[in-house]
């Protein structure tokens, strides 16, 4: 590879892995002008063009590099997620395999292929390929993540917790391991919500540039503030029914049942502020970021 080349390609794929699609692309399209024959070019230009949410633009890169090199793995990994992304699964699923025809024994492969199999609800494949994953990858976090989204998948939320947990012990900076973990806790009978937006917001912190981790800390956040609702809101129907109860049976009774909803939901709101004040003491930015991410859905 021409070494002005070889420099473009590890700063486009430097600058997907911080997120910042835009400036990867504009190295990538560098890097293929210089060596119009070089795949590498063309599968960071697909990284690129992914993370922007170009899905078709995407796969034509990574057919463009696979063009000049079939035997590439990424180059087929990198156009299954493209086809997934385009909700294209058997194509998605076809062309990782091609990517084991070339490496079997291919963790990432089979963490994808069962990401897949889950899609398609393949259950039996789904748990072949986590299994594999796991024999060829037992200390990689992101088997475990795998492993708890497929727990998951099973509605087995105990397990997909233990999961997700492992996976940050071997991995404690990884968002994804961290984000299993606020999933799997979401998704507990008895979820512990301070946990969940604890690693919500951790793994928010690892990968700033990512919205679905905002997403993830907005509804961690979310269950909190409204967990205390339903009891306090019966509350205050049974006070506001307390006390509108003389003008039951007159011409007021109307505004007296007004008055009793009001003051529910406005008790029912009550423990709100507190438990943000007592969240935001517990772990310190989660209020803020949450507020961010509510804010932004709005404007949408």
């Amino acid at each position: 590879m021409n070494p002005e080349v070889f420099k473009a390609v590890r700063r486009a794929d430097a600058l997907n892995d911080l997120g910042r699609g835009a400036q990867a692309l504009a190295e990538a399209k560098g890097a293929i002008a210089a060596d119009p024959s070089e795949p590498a070019g063309y599968f960071e230009a697909c990284r690129a063009t992914l993370s922007l949410g170009q899905f078709e633009d995407a796969l034509a890169f990574a057919e463009a590099g696979l063009g000049l090199d079939p035997s590439k793995v990424f180059g087929h990994r990198l156009r299954g997620a493209c086809l997934a992304r385009l909700d294209r699964w058997e194509e998605a699923r076809d062309a990782v395999q091609a990517a084991l025809q070339i490496w079997p024994d291919q963790p990432l492969a089979h963490q994808q292929l069962a990401r897949i199999a889950m899609e398609l609800g393949d259950h039996k494949s789904a748990h072949a390929h986590a299994d594999r994953a796991t024999e060829l990858d037992p200390e990689g976090p992101g088997t475990w993540t795998l492993r708890s989204h497929v727990a998951l998948f099973n509605h087995d939320a105990p397990a997909a917790l233990e999961a997700a947990r492992r996976s940050v012990q071997l991995g404690p900076l990884d968002p994804d391991a961290l984000a299993s973990v606020a999933v799997a806790e979401l998704s507990a009978d008895n979820p512990k919500l301070t946990e969940a937006a604890e690693a919500a917001l951790s793994a928010l912190r690892a990968a700033p540039h990512r919205s679905d981790l905002a997403g993830l800390v907005r509804a961690a956040v979310r269950r909190m503030v409204w967990r205390a609702f339903p009891f306090g809101f019966l509350v205050g129907l049974v006070i506001g029914g307390v006390l509108t109860s003389p003008l039951a049976g007159t011409e007021q009774a109307t505004l007296g049942g007004v008055l009793t909803l009001v003051l529910g939901g406005v008790v029912g709101l009550l423990p709100a502020p507190v438990q943000l004040l007592w969240l935001e003491r517990r772990i310190p930015g989660v209020v803020g970021l949450w507020w961010t991410a509510e804010s932004s859905r709005w404007r949408r």
